[in-house]
């Protein structure tokens, strides 16, 4: 299995929206909606605020990320991310390959310092990733998220880049 992280491109779009609608989980765990069109993730890779990475096996798209660049400019030294790894692909790296380039894409190319991710507080398994990547808990947002009806409690997590 070899795994080719690139940039999105217009083609990719529709494999993006399936990997959200092929599970509920990928909903569930991000601040996705559901029922959405293929036309938000065309929207989304041609975005200049929004750098969206894939990562493909055998030219399949079974991940994807998004690195925002926040615009403010105070806070242009900031980012975020979100991203959703195929079902039958967790736990393979994927998700560790993706957080990987958009941790080296913004702190070598877009001289980002810190690097924020808000993950559920129930979602074991991403936030032993993040911390693993070298973020930080920095709180915790009580019912904070509206998700397959009910509130849900996010923990704030952030990298700053090491300075040399």
């Amino acid at each position: 299995m070899e795994l080719n992280i690139r940039r999105a491109i217009d083609t990719d779009a529709a494999a993006i929206l399936n990997i959200f609608n092929q599970s509920s989980s990928a909903i569930a765990n991000t601040l996705q909606m559901p029922y959405q069109g293929v036309e938000i993730w065309q929207e989304r890779i041609r975005s200049k605020t929004i750098v969206t990475l894939v990562a493909d096996i055998e030219d399949q798209v079974v991940g994807v990320i998004g690195l925002h660049l926040n615009q403010h400019p105070r806070l242009r030294h900031t980012a975020g991310f979100g991203m959703a790894v195929t079902e039958q692909y967790r736990g393979r790296g994927i998700g560790r390959a993706l957080v990987g380039a958009v941790i080296d894409l913004a702190e070598n190319w877009h001289n980002i310092r810190r690097i924020e991710i808000e993950a559920y507080a129930h979602n074991a398994a991403a936030l032993a990733l993040y911390e693993s990547m070298g973020f930080q808990r920095e709180g915790l947002k009580r019912q904070a998220t509206f998700t397959n009806g009910q509130f849900e409690d996010n923990v704030l997590l952030a990298r700053l880049r090491p300075t040399p």
